[in-house]
């Protein structure tokens, strides 16, 4: 199924080309390229460093950075991803002190059809265990937010354009032109990079929005740079290297950075660089990778379900909705199908005791 995907990339790459687009049409190829980038990887595991740096005069923290390593695994056919983080150190300066910590702090999640676990982050102390047990909390998926300096790591956030769906956002923008109902956008291609150029996009009084949308035909459709600016309210940029791995183009690198300014000051930074360590594509992944004690969840730990306002622990009920704990193979239905047989059983028998005791009746 792969092959057969990415078979239809290739040629599209070679009728491109070869043929002249016009240039609305050039962000229909860009978004069927990405898209088919992306529903080719059936499987995803890997490990990033992720470094962020954070600047808020407000609160006076100063360039403060954080250095993560986080392992992450997806797997397309169980529609599930895992993601576990360890920060390794934090520096700085904060309200005028340094800040060195080099305690390890943990973070993880598991993302799944019913919705997303969290745990953490916590930190353990010189035994090797919890200093203070964290909640497990379980949320509707939807309501989970994705953002490019989280540490909530999703890695096709990526291939995404300001944490939106790139083939919606290009289609919009597509239908949007072909229309005639957005006027501010103009596409340009040199070689196989295709250039969105957003020179007015939105106005509200005398605010605009000015952005650049970079894309490269020979790497998947993907976004390899994207600037967006809010004239005296913030500045955007995101960076992305991508490489070609069992037929599929993913990210090695990443730099993303979001400015805001007040007066004509930068009021705050956050900037991220990311750098794939290791990955596979496409590879088998252990379905136990997606079990919940994976991202540090114990025995006796409080799990609180935000869609149902439900607490129980982890492992005292027979098992764990959307989530079976580890070797437990009784659910609720079964127990509650015990239940009602035995009830049925124990009113036959009253009843059968019953008639035999009327009819014994002299």
């Amino acid at each position: 199924m792969v092959s057969i995907i990415y078979c239809g990339i290739l040629y599209s790459l070679e009728v491109a080309s070869l043929a002249l687009y016009d240039d609305i049409e050039l962000l229909k190829q860009v978004a069927m390229l990405n898209k088919a980038n992306q529903e080719a990887i059936m499987t995803w595991k890997g490990k990033v460093s992720f470094i962020s740096t954070t600047i808020r005069k407000k609160t006076a923290i100063m360039d403060i950075e954080d250095n993560y390593n986080i392992n992450y695994a997806y797997d397309k056919k169980l529609d599930k991803t895992m993601f576990f983080c360890m920060r390794l150190y934090s520096k700085g300066i904060s309200k005028g002190e340094n800040v060195d910590d080099k305690k390890p702090l943990y973070y993880g999640g598991i993302r799944c059809p019913e919705g997303i676990y969290t745990r953490g982050p916590w930190q353990e102390d010189g035994q090797n265990t919890d200093s203070v047990r964290h909640n497990t909390v379980f949320n509707k998926r939807d309501d989970f937010q994705h953002s490019d300096f989280s540490i909530s790591f999703m890695p096709f956030r990526y291939f995404n354009l300001q944490q939106m769906n790139t083939n919606d956002r290009l289609m919009f923008f597509y239908n949007g032109m072909k229309n005639n109902s957005i006027k501010s956008l103009k596409v340009t291609r040199q070689n196989d990079i295709v250039t969105l150029h957003a020179l007015d996009s939105t106005k509200s009084g005398s605010r605009s929005t000015v952005g650049k949308y970079v894309f490269d035909l020979a790497k998947g459709g993907n976004p390899i740079l994207v600037e967006v600016t809010v004239p005296g309210e913030w500045k955007y940029k995101s960076e992305n290297t991508f490489e070609f791995i069992n037929n599929v183009w993913v990210p090695s690198a990443v730099q993303v950075e979001n400015i805001s300014i007040e007066n004509e000051s930068t009021v705050s930074e956050s900037r991220v660089k990311i750098t794939w360590l290791e990955q596979q594509i496409n590879m088998p992944v252990n379905p136990q990778l997606f079990d919940i004690d994976q991202i540090g969840t114990q025995k006796g730990d409080k799990v609180i379900d935000r869609r149902t306002q439900v607490e129980y622990r982890y492992d005292e009920n027979l098992e764990l909705p959307s989530l079976p704990a580890k070797g437990r193979f009784w659910s609720y239905f079964m127990v509650a199908g015990l239940i009602v047989t035995a009830l049925l059983v124990i009113l036959l028998v009253r009843v059968r005791l019953s008639k035999r005791a009327q009819e014994t009746k002299p």
